[in-house]
Order: structure tokens, then C-alpha cells, then sequence
């Protein structure tokens, strides 16, 4: 058998995110601002629509931030700068990509991806855990998507995206030992498997990197209900209630994540990349729909009496819900392989909980008013959040670590 190589860093060595990397990451910043706008008028072929389109901002973004994870001081400046002008074409065609951008949205992200395999190919290192980064199989769909008209082109992203990120999700916590794509990268560099140093990522700065992401997200959340407000002639006593209430709403979001050791911390380090991601994604997605949707609830508090859109209620429902199956998800597959039946049956409590309540609230709240809406679900997060807090402490204990690659 072969000998590989591997490439690791000690977790608590806690190598910081570079300038570049911070440059790089505010142009997550406008594609968010720019699908948050989208969803100011949901509705359900929209909605699926920001899915696609969130998620391929995401997958670009991963394929850069793992790649400076690995490079580290090797990282190539030029590569990750044009990246950011593809990753700012995307931003900028997402108003029209629907219609006329399409193309250009299209062309953008394929390039973007065959920039991140271009620079991964360089290193010489693969990343077995997400070898998404590396191939270029989910791309196959998108570039036929140029010459398919609408609906069809969507479903050809979805496929480019499931390969991507589902694909990856189901394969064996150890890889094999010559993994096929593996030997074709030794053999293009003129080399063998035995040569091969397989990466594997840098946990404490994967760990910051990903509390800046979702920082950023927060930040826009916050931004859209102020911007909500800030437009508004009149401040009433209904926009100070539905603002509080928002507020709050988002502080109780963002408890669990940050707040000491949250579970954001626990996630990345004990979960491998591959289900990491999609988590991160989702999670991400969720609070993005949450932002969008507070800011129009300010809005209606001008009318005399106001009542939240369908589209904006089943929106917000479904981003808390979204958010809150993201996380459970990810401490279920962190503590529930040799766990007993009673955590995954607190967990699964949990899951239940989360899709309950936000649930109800979508089918029977026609009749909210948009604070009453507002205050619902912060009662909801505030008691999801509390329970999220008692299950990671009751299943506390040491991580299992991540198995190497043979």
C-alpha cells in the first residue's frame, strides 16, 4: 500500500485571516445585500430562485476560503483578486438573473469555479473531504444552462449544485485509499499517489472564517431593518414595537451561534468539511430570508391596519425554521453516532420544535399584525435557543477527531 503524505495543521496553532481574505469576503457582502433585495416581494418560483442563487455564492466563496485555508502564506494574490471581479460580475448580474443577466451570471460563476480548481490544481494537495473544489462535474449542468431556456436552465443549476454540495455529503467518513481523481491530479503533475500530499484544513481559522461569513450576514439583517425604519415619515408606536421585537428576534439568533462556546464553534471543529458547508449554507441562507423579510414587516406599520403578506410571512416562518434545523442537524450529526437514544430523541425533539411553531405561525397568522408576527417568533427563537443551550451542554464532552485519510 501507498504511503500519502498528509498535510495538517494543529488546530491550536490559530493562523488569522489575512487582509485578503477579509478584502475578499466583503464581496459575499454585496451579493447579500443584492438577494436580500430580491426577496423584498417572495414568492414561491422566487423563493427557489434565491436558493440557487445563494447557494452558488456560497460554493464560489468555499472553494476560495478553503483554498487560502490550505495555501496559507502561499496563497496566490492574483488568482483570489480576479476571483473577487467574477465574484462581483455574480453579485451585480443577481437583480437580472431571471432575464437578461442570466448569461452573465452564468459565465461569471462557471469561471469563478474553474479559477478555485485552477489554484487547488496548484497546490498539489487534494481536499478529500470537499473534492468539489477540485472537480469540475457540477459545472457540466451550468455551461449547458446557456443554451436552455427558462425553467429548464434552473433545474440544470439545481443538478450542478446537488452534485456539488449533496454529492459530497454521502461519501465514507475514510476515504479510500487511491481515490481515482486523485491518481488523475499525480498523473497530470507526472507523479504517483505516493507522492501526493492530501490536505486537510486549518480548524481554528475555518472556525474564523466562518464567524466572519455569518457575521456579515447578521450585519445585513441588521442593515435591512434599519434601512426599513430610516425610510419611514412617521414613527409610531407599531414600528418601536415591530423594531424591539426584530431586534431581539436577531440577538436571539445569534445567541446559540456565538454566545461563549456556541454551537458554530462546536460544529467546526468535530464535523468534517463536507457536512459543514452545506450547514453553513443553509444556516446562512435562512437568516438572509429573516433579514429581508424585518424589513418590510417595518414597512407595514405606516398602514392603518396592517397585515403581513402571505409571501413575507411564510418567508420569515420558513427562515427561522431553516435556520434552526440547520443547527440541530449539525449537533445531531455531531453527538449522535455513539450517542444513546435518549439525546437523539432530544434532538429530534428539537427538530420537531423547530418546524413546529414557525410552522403555525405561517399557516394561521393571516391575521397578525406585523409586531404581534414579530414577537411570536421571538418567543419561538428565544425558546429554541434556551433549549439548544441545555442539549449541547447535557451531551458535552470531548470531539470525536475527524478520521485521517489513510
Amino acid at each position: 500500500m501507498s504511503r500519502v503524505i498528509e498535510m495538517s495543521t494543529a488546530a491550536g496553532e490559530g493562523r488569522k485571516v489575512s487582509w485578503l481574505e477579509l478584502f475578499f469576503d466583503l464581496v459575499v457582502v454585496a451579493a447579500v445585500v443584492e438577494l436580500a433585495h430580491e426577496l423584498h416581494h417572495p414568492s414561491w418560483t422566487g423563493g427557489a430562485l434565491y436558493l440557487l442563487l445563494f447557494f452558488a455564492i456560497c460554493v464560489a466563496w468555499s472553494a476560495f476560503t478553503l483554498y487560502a485555508n490550505v495555501a496559507g502564506e502561499q496563497t496566490r494574490r492574483r488568482t483570489m483578486l480576479l476571483a473577487m471581479f467574477g465574484m462581483a460580475v455574480m453579485a451585480a448580474a443577481i437583480p437580472g438573473a431571471a432575464e437578461g443577466r442570466t448569461r452573465v451570471f452564468i459565465i461569471a460563476y462557471v469561471v469563478v469555479r474553474l479559477l478555485g480548481s485552477q489554484a487547488w490544481t496548484r497546490t498539489g494537495r487534494p481536499l478529500l473531504d470537499w473534492p468539489s473544489v477540485q472537480g469540475g462535474l457540477g459545472l457540466l449542468p451550468w455551461i449547458a444552462s446557456i443554451w436552455v431556456p427558462a425553467p429548464g436552465r434552473y433545474w440544470l443549476w439545481a443538478l450542478g449544485l446537488l452534485i456539488d454540495v449533496l454529492l459530497p455529503m454521502f461519501m465514507p467518513d475514510r476515504a479510500p485509499d487511491r481515490p481515482e481523481w486523485a491518481e488523475r491530479i499525480a498523473q497530470r503533475r507526472g507523479g504517483r499517489l505516493s507522492a501526493v500530499q492530501f490536505a486537510t484544513v486549518d480548524r481554528a481559522h475555518l472556525a474564523e472564517r466562518c464567524g466572519l461569513f455569518i457575521i456579515i450576514v447578521f450585519g445585513e439583517a441588521t442593515m435591512q431593518l434599519v434601512a426599513g425604519a430610516a425610510d419611514l415619515e412617521h414613527w409610531t408606536r407599531a414600528l418601536l414595537s415591530v423594531s424591539v421585537a426584530s431586534f431581539a428576534l436577531l440577538i436571539g439568533m445569534w445567541f446559540p451561534i456565538f454566545y461563549r462556546d456556541g454551537y458554530l464553534t462546536s460544529h467546526i471543529a468535530a464535523l468534517p468539511v463536507r457536512l459543514l458547508m452545506p450547514l453553513l449554507f443553509l444556516t446562512a441562507a435562512s437568516i438572509t430570508a429573516v433579514a429581508s423579510a424585518l424589513g418590510t414587516l417595518a414597512t407595514l406599520t405606516e398602514e392603518a391596519h396592517p397585515r403581513v403578506p402571505t409571501g413575507i410571512r411564510v418567508m420569515l416562518c420558513l427562515g427561522v425554521a431553516g435556520y434552526y434545523v440547520a443547527a440541530v442537524l449539525g449537533e445531531a450529526l455531531r453527538r449522535t453516532r455513539d450517542g444513546s437514544w435518549g439525546e437523539r430523541f432530544r434532538l429530534a425533539g428539537m427538530i420537531a420544535l423547530g418546524l413546529l411553531v414557525p410552522t403555525v405561525l405561517a399557516v394561521f397568522g393571516a391575521r397578525m399584525a406585523p409586531a404581534g408576527l414579530a414577537w411570536s417568533l421571538f418567543g419561538a427563537v428565544t425558546l429554541m435557543a434556551g433549549y439548544i443551550r441545555r442539549v449541547m451542554q447535557g451531551t458535552s464532552g470531548p470531539a470525536e477527531p475527524e478520521p485521517a485519510a489513510a
